[in-house]
């Protein structure tokens, strides 16, 4: 007997006893369509980026979420770049369209760093 267990992550189907984890369904970003998975994105920035940082969305007209690099940074970076540095490990959805710089991400109790909800 089989037992259904109801959760919020995302996989996709390798077989019929396999799948590959994408993310959560709450982190899921749809720009223009296109689903994306912050954690998936963080994970290809994890080794790329020396800094915190966090990616989430915010509301765009035209693609109704766009992706965005929130990065812990006391002074703004070149933000011309970071975008060259990001476009050699993200696929063209992946890239982010905004970079924004904040003193201090919040964090949980814990040390991580806090999912940051879209505005």
């Amino acid at each position: 007997q089989r037992e259904c267990i109801q959760t919020n992550d995302v996989v996709q189907l390798m077989g019929p006893s396999s799948f590959l984890y994408q993310g959560r369904f709450d982190r899921t970003i749809n720009s223009g369509g296109v689903k994306l998975f912050a954690e998936v994105i963080e994970r290809k920035l994890q080794s790329v980026l020396k800094v915190p940082f966090a990616i989430s969305s915010v509301h765009d007209d035209i693609l109704g979420q766009k992706v965005v690099l929130f990065m812990e940074s006391p002074v703004d970076l070149n933000k011309d770049e970071l975008h060259q540095t990001m476009m050699l490990h993200l696929n063209r959805y992946e890239v982010p369209k905004d970079i924004r710089f904040v003193e201090k991400l919040e964090r949980t109790d814990s040390g991580k760093i806090k999912i940051i909800k879209s505005e």
